[in-house]
């Protein structure tokens, strides 16, 4: 694992304003309950344009930082999901509680494209789940790559079968990501939760099972 995650954040060594930091900066904004909504708000933005979510289709390009006021308030009352290391049952229901609470407050929010074209912004899986984690730090993103890294596959849908999947490998992995929050922690003075390193190594993991088919 730690072998993965260190080629993974190998480009903070040599870039310390590289785009990896917006997580950090968001992740920490939000573990302060006192900071104001419009304050979280313009990290998650600036973390999301970061992380690719402001690109194609999706609305949020045509939309200030403002729209995430709502999901700040929706991710405050959900507070103590945040870093959580258990794959209960009652945990994962409250995860996929803010979830679904957050794609329906961001599917009601329409926006008009360049052509004037009035649409509403498209929740993927993808996006709330890298909400998720840049705030509460409880679910890694299910992007491409780690969807490939973890399941096979280049898309998986998040639902109860799929976050316990999730937290099977998690407790596989328990000792080693110990481990890995230490040695980040000494490298890089940072505190990382176990999704976040999940999300990183099943990511890195994609990235190389990728380049390895295009390859073969």
């Amino acid at each position: 694992m730690k072998e993965l995650i260190e080629k993974y954040l190998e480009p903070l060594k040599s870039d310390e304003n590289h785009r990896f930091k917006s997580w950090e900066h968001c992740y920490k904004a939000f573990n302060n309950e006192s900071e104001s909504e419009d304050f979280l708000a313009l990290h998650l933005a600036f973390y999301l344009a970061s992380w690719g979510m402001y690109r194609g289709s999706g609305g949020l390009l045509w939309k200030d930082y403002k729209i995430h006021i709502g999901a700040v308030n929706i991710i405050k009352k959900y507070h103590n999901l945040r870093g959580v290391f258990t794959g209960d049952l009652p945990k994962i229901q409250e995860i996929l509680n803010v979830f679904r609470e957050l794609f329906q407050y961001y599917s009601k929010i329409e926006f008009k494209n360049g052509y004037n074209e009035s649409s509403y912004i498209t929740p993927t899986d993808t996006l709330i789940s890298k909400i998720i984690l840049g705030t509460l730090g409880c679910l890694p993103a299910f992007d491409r790559y780690f969807n490939i890294g973890a399941f096979s596959k280049e898309y998986s849908r998040i639902n109860l079968k799929s976050l316990e999947k999730i937290w099977l490998k998690v407790e596989e992995k328990k000792s080693q990501i110990v481990l890995v929050q230490q040695w980040i922690f000494e490298e890089y003075q940072v505190w990382y939760p176990p999704m976040k390193i999940i999300d990183m190594y099943y990511w890195q993991k994609g990235v190389e099972e990728k380049i390895n088919t295009i390859q073969q």
